[in-house]
């Protein structure tokens, strides 16, 4: 095996007398060079046991193999420098040659080209098909569940009322509130029943046990935990999922009984309000659910008046 690699180095070393130069540089910037240090010991060896083979064999003599004490750094730039020019006349000369190769491919790089666009763009229409699918079941699940929520509260409200066949009295509302619902010249004459979440020092003794209710677990109530979706994703059930919105601002609604801030959408066929956080969960027993969501139909939309709010013209009534 050392027979037939001394004719190989041999061949490529005594060649051409700047190649053996060249490799004598090679060796000492790999054995004492600045990066010297990144070799490992096994490397240094390798490198020792091929300097010595180096020198038994003739090629090279203790002088010319060089040493650590050698100053080569300059002859070693010098001649980078110059294996660098003759790359780049090099890569000059071979232009015309690669230019001609690229030209007479050029067919078959465009054919290629084309399948790949045509590969990629069925993969992408086949991804976009599978992504809508996959948000039509989401969204008809979601649906379905704040569907079943909604169903619940109903029923919940109809069978547990006042005069219904399971009335709990010590979690029913005992209070009272003007309700939603208008009559002629938009007056409210309707009462509903609710909660009243203040304190009980604000309350006459005799009227401080209207309060105990609001602590109690309302009936079925272990249906709409935290844990269910948010009754406020009730307008993903709405808000189709190819309706293009086209404007979105910071709005908020307002209430008697809160205010709340989030996003007024308009899509091209609705109006809809989307709350900034989960609002507070309303009572099972009133009735009503969330109403901090809202989505309106524009051709349902009968009339908007302009508001005061703040002492500031920036409201509208829908």
């Amino acid at each position: 095996k050392q027979l037939k690699a001394k004719e190989v180095i041999a061949s490529i070393i005594l060649s051409n007398s700047q190649i053996e130069q060249q490799f004598a540089l090679y060796l000492w910037e790999l054995m004492y060079g600045a990066d010297s240090s990144t070799l490992l010991e096994p490397e240094k060896q390798i490198c020792e046991e091929l300097k010595d083979l180096l020198q038994a064999w003739n090629l090279y003599s203790p002088e010319s193999i060089g040493h650590d004490f050698d100053p080569w750094t300059d002859d070693l730039t010098a001649m980078a420098r110059t294996v660098f020019h003759q790359r780049s006349l090099w890569a000059k000369q071979q232009e015309p040659t690669i230019n001609r190769t690229i030209s007479r491919m050029e067919g078959v790089v465009k054919a290629v080209s084309e399948a790949a666009m045509n590969v990629t763009r069925v993969v992408v229409d086949a991804q976009n098909l599978e992504r809508k699918a996959m948000m039509e079941s989401m969204k008809q699940a979601v649906s379905d569940s704040i569907h079943a929520q909604m169903q619940w509260k109903l029923l919940a409200h109809q069978l547990t009322h006042e005069r219904a066949v399971w009335h709990f009295p010590k979690s029913y509302p005992r209070s009272w509130q003007l309700d939603e619902t208008e009559g002629p010249a938009r007056v409210r004459k309707r009462l509903k029943r609710c909660h009243l979440h203040v304190d009980k020092r604000f309350l006459k003794s005799e009227f401080q046990d209207k309060l105990d209710a609001a602590s109690q677990c309302q009936p079925l109530s272990f249906l709409f935990g935290s844990e269910g979706p948010s009754m406020s994703a009730v307008l993903i059930e709405r808000l189709h999922t190819d309706e293009k919105i086209r404007h979105m601002s910071s709005a908020r609604i307002v209430t008697p009984a809160q205010e709340v801030c989030g996003e007024l959408l308009i899509g091209e066929t609705s109006l809809y309000f989307v709350p900034n956080s989960e609002p507070a969960k309303l009572d099972v027993n009133t009735g009503y659910l969330d109403v901090s969501s809202q989505a309106w139909q524009f051709e349902d939309v009968k009339e908007i008046h302009n508001r005061r709010f703040q002492l500031q013209e920036r409201a509208l009534e829908i």
